[in-house]
């Protein structure tokens, strides 16, 4: 395949790409059986959501993405998600902007 990645991209996207997979894998846990023991958060959900967010910011450093783009792509979702009707259960004026909760 040539996609012009290097070695260390292609090792950082697929590493990436295995964590987001066990994320929605605590993610399906919690929603089966349900967030009432803190123990499935602490055990499944927040090791993993760890992870995701690790290789995030690697592989924004291998493909050359800088922290201030990633923040805007956040606040750009945080405001788009502002939008009426957009999430039907979610109190959005409830939620702290994302991009100021993780230090980018």
């Amino acid at each position: 395949m040539n996609n012009n990645l290097t070695p260390a991209q292609v090792e950082g996207l697929t590493l990436l790409m295995e964590e987001c997979g066990e994320l929605i894998q605590a993610c399906s846990k919690i929603l089966r059986f349900g967030p009432e023991s803190r123990d499935r958060l602490q055990k499944d959900w927040i090791p993993e959501a760890g992870d995701v967010l690790y290789f995030i910011a690697a592989n924004a450093e291998l493909l050359g993405v800088g922290r201030y783009q990633l923040k805007g792509a956040m606040q750009d979702k945080h405001e788009r998600v502002q939008v009426p009707g957009r999430l039907q259960n979610i109190d959005v004026d409830s939620l702290r902007n994302p991009a100021t909760i993780i230090r980018l």
